[in-house]
């Protein structure tokens, strides 16, 4: 069969996407969607009480983005309100409630498309300080306007930390950081894995030297998936309750892939370690000379054999200026400062490397079988996922009116990697 025109194609997808998102009911959390986990995340992170260092502190780190909620139209304005109540429950190990603590929120916008969006979220924080031990939580995501209610149960074990030793906090990772002596202000990154190549790349954690210590080494390393040592940096400080830390690798980072972060520290007889996977997948990189290749392997997953043939045949020089006669050539608005489709193109895979990445893998999103479905079709109308049995695989299913097709993955590993394993 002939392939269609490129530009034709994600023309019609372009515009079949706008009104998709422009004619959609509004829709709660409990609503049977996908990408659910990607719009309501939270992450929890573990520190001394350092007004009670008998006590441990957890904090509960929140994410919520608007396509998430329940808008309604304002009568005495045209302006869109959604409104929410996050609230988080620790119970002990006999199922006893021991405290709780919510927060409320309202959300106003004035464009419907604003309703939709998954960019910029509303970031929360809860913190409790308990005893050191084993708890269950119950967090709690209720939309004001719906009625209806997302709620996760799980447990988490709260660590101690006794003054005759060094300690290390967790660790969070973060887009955005600033720290200046005891004040420090970071946006967590919740999921360990940098997407937005403007990301601070960054990550601030805490140390809490034994009562004993006078002078405190900091080493900070960072592997990637092949072992090779990428970053390196130390610090020495003198001993204070709380030493807060706060550290930047962007420069040191050059490609996509899996890496580690290694943190030691010493008082000079003890020490303390850790340990930090985090993943990176850009989706809406610069196309410099270390990101071209990857640029045309995604751009491959639109165009016909002839296109992929001149790359193939062009040097590297020749390669960047293609590239940009591509897209210009397509350019529905010339003269304008926006490609239309060359940004419809460029957020797809932004959205395929956030939602379909497999850390199992190390695959980008854009690689991923979903991936492609996504960024050559764009959002489905409707995803199943179907229920699963014991020693049965996962499966999912994606719903496509317009095109009269629905496509199957099947997760056979149990790990998070879907194959397409059927088009019907």
């Amino acid at each position: 069969m002939k392939k269609i025109n490129i530009s034709l194609m994600i023309l019609v997808l372009f515009f079949n996407i706008t009104s998709a998102q422009m004619t959609k009911g509004r829709h709660g959390p409990g609503r049977h969607n996908k990408f659910n986990g990607r719009m309501f995340f939270y992450q929890v992170y573990n520190f001394a009480d350092t007004t009670d260092f008998k006590k441990s502190r957890t904090d509960f780190q929140f994410s919520v983005v608007n396509d998430i909620l329940t808008f309604v139209k304002s009568d005495s304005a045209n302006q869109y309100r959604a409104r929410y109540e996050l609230s988080v429950i620790i119970y002990n190990k006999k199922g006893e409630a021991l405290t709780d603590h919510s927060i409320s929120n309202t959300v106003t916008v004035s464009r419907f498309e604003e309703t939709n969006s998954r960019v910029n979220p509303h970031r929360h924080k809860i913190s409790f300080s308990l005893a050191p031990g084993k708890y269950d939580y119950v967090v709690k995501l209720f939309d004001e306007e719906s009625k209806e209610t997302l709620e996760r149960k799980h447990s988490i074990e709260l660590k101690s930390f006794p003054t005759d030793r060094i300690h290390i906090s967790d660790v969070v990772f973060a887009d955005e950081i600033k720290c200046f002596q005891n004040n420090y202000f970071y946006v967590p990154n919740l999921q360990g894995v940098y997407n937005n190549i403007n990301s601070s790349f960054a990550a601030y954690f805490e140390i809490y030297p034994a009562q004993t210590s006078e002078n405190i080494s900091v080493n900070y390393q960072v592997y990637d998936a092949q072992n090779n040592r990428v970053f390196a940096d130390s610090n020495a400080f003198k001993r204070k309750n709380v030493i807060a830390n706060c550290i930047t690798f962007k420069k040191y980072i050059k490609k996509p892939g899996e890496y580690v972060l290694i943190i030691h520290t010493s008082d000079g007889s003890k020490t303390a370690n850790v340990r930090r996977k985090f993943n990176v997948f850009w989706g809406n990189m610069s196309f410099d000379k270390e990101n071209l290749d990857i640029a045309i392997r995604q751009l491959r997953l639109i165009v016909n054999k002839d296109i992929s043939k001149q790359f193939n045949k062009a040097s590297r020089e020749e390669k960047k200026k293609l590239l940009d006669q591509f897209w210009e050539a397509r350019d529905p608005t010339p003269g304008t400062p926006r490609n239309e489709l060359k940004d419809e193109f460029l957020r797809r895979i932004d959205f395929a490397n956030k939602n379909f990445s497999e850390v199992a893998t190390s695959r980008e999103g854009w690689q991923t079988d979903r991936g492609k479905v996504y960024i050559r079709n764009g959002p489905p109308d409707q995803v199943e996922r179907q229920a699963t049995d014991i020693d049965m695989p996962s499966a999912e299913i994606w719903y496509y009116t317009k095109l009269n097709q629905r496509y199957i993955f099947s997760d056979r590993s149990g790990n998070g990697s879907y194959r397409l394993v059927k088009i019907e």
